[in-house]
């Protein structure tokens, strides 16, 4: 939630979202940054209506220690209490929804991230070119560029003995051959 839909809040529904923060353990302070608010624009919005931070409950609360003058504005009515829970209930269910979405959206790349580790099968994938471009090594012609990789240990020994086997061929042809069949194999 941003600093405009939450200033559309009522200040009961504003009082329920930042407790919601403290209840989850986050500050006041990160909640309000989170929001995009100043920590001293709650306090004093708060305070105007009577609200106070609570150190032993952590979290804010009606005042209700005021004298008796103030205690027909601290008076919170049994439909108030409703109209506060029910607030809260679609708070909590707005927040259910937004982490359902992070959750499909996570799973989803772990998915993307799962399904493209199987499909690479690095094992075959090297085997199949070992045994199909031994004797087909492009010769690429133009600017080679740097690329640095991180690339499992023993696929990188199998690489190695794979050059040394055909020395006769640069690496930079041997690897980008390799590379350039499985991008066609992969219609790119």
């Amino acid at each position: 939630m941003n600093k405009e839909e939450f200033n559309r809040l009522d200040i009961e529904q504003q009082r329920i979202y930042i407790n919601s923060f403290l209840a989850d353990g986050i500050s006041i302070t990160k909640a309000c940054q989170t929001i995009g608010i100043d920590r001293a624009t709650i306090r004093k919005r708060f305070e105007a209506k009577n609200i106070i931070f609570n150190k032993n409950s952590n979290r804010y609360i009606y005042n209700t220690s005021n004298n008796s003058s103030n205690n027909k504005s601290n008076t919170v009515k049994k439909d108030d209490i409703t109209n506060i829970n029910l607030d809260s209930i679609k708070l909590l269910e707005e927040k259910i929804k937004a982490l359902e979405s992070q959750i499909e959206a996570t799973n989803h790349r772990i998915d993307t991230i799962t399904n493209t580790k199987t499909t690479i099968d690095t094992e075959n994938t090297i085997n199949t070119i070992n045994t199909t471009t031994k004797t087909t090594i492009n010769t690429y012609e133009g600017e080679e560029v740097v690329r640095s990789f991180r690339i499992n240990e023993e696929v990188q020994k199998r690489f190695k003995k794979y050059c040394k086997a055909n020395s006769e061929h640069k690496v930079s042809d041997i690897l980008s051959t390799i590379l350039d069949n499985y991008l066609k194999s992969q219609d790119y």
